[in-house]
């Protein structure tokens, strides 16, 4: 079962993957994973990790997970990964990392975006459902590939000012008031 969450900000797509595997027969020394080509690994999340390793390999990269002792019935693993945004307006395909060597998948995406417009142009894969509050879609999957393809814009300011000046000349002094109004 897995659970994918992308926030998008302004120069970063951060993901946070979190997989938890049932190991219905036997035992696992390793895990794989594939990552996008365009992903960083910034951090690994699980308990009794010996060691992991990433490869590039094509247009991917697999991410290899050994463990101190194998695991059995029930093991979760948080992956977290960053894809850049180089500039803005883009048009950016969010594909998540996948575990390697498992017989079903299901799980959920969930975007949110920070001082960014995304519209979604095509989701393959997904199926929509209602968001969370602070989300800006969400989507449900029971079957690998997907893909989200989005278009990215930076928010940008509308300011609007409008000033007035009124002047009153007297017998000794001259008085100005200015006022100024500033919609942001």
């Amino acid at each position: 079962d897995s659970t994918i969450t992308a926030q998008i900000t302004p120069t970063v797509i951060k993901f946070s993957s979190q997989f938890r595997y049932d190991v219905i027969q036997g035992k696992l020394p390793k895990l794989t994973i594939a990552l996008p080509a365009t992903h960083a690994l910034t951090r690994l999340v699980g308990e009794q990790i010996r060691d992991w390793a990433v490869a590039t390999e094509g247009d991917k990269q697999i991410l290899t997970v050994e463990f101190i002792k194998a695991i059995e019935k029930t093991y979760q693993l948080t992956v977290l990964s960053e894809q850049t945004v180089e500039t803005t307006p883009v048009t950016v395909s969010l594909t998540p990392p996948q575990p390697l060597d498992a017989e079903r998948e299901s799980g959920a995406f969930t975007l949110a975006a920070e001082d960014m417009q995304a519209e979604i142009d095509s989701a393959s894969g997904l199926r929509q459902i209602n968001a969370t509050a602070g989300s800006l879609a969400a989507y449900r999957f029971s079957a690998r590939p997907l893909a989200l393809t989005l278009r990215l814009k930076r928010i940008e300011s509308v300011v609007t000012a409008s000033d007035r000046v009124t002047t009153r000349l007297e017998e000794t002094r001259l008085l100005a008031n200015h006022a100024l109004t500033l919609n942001v």
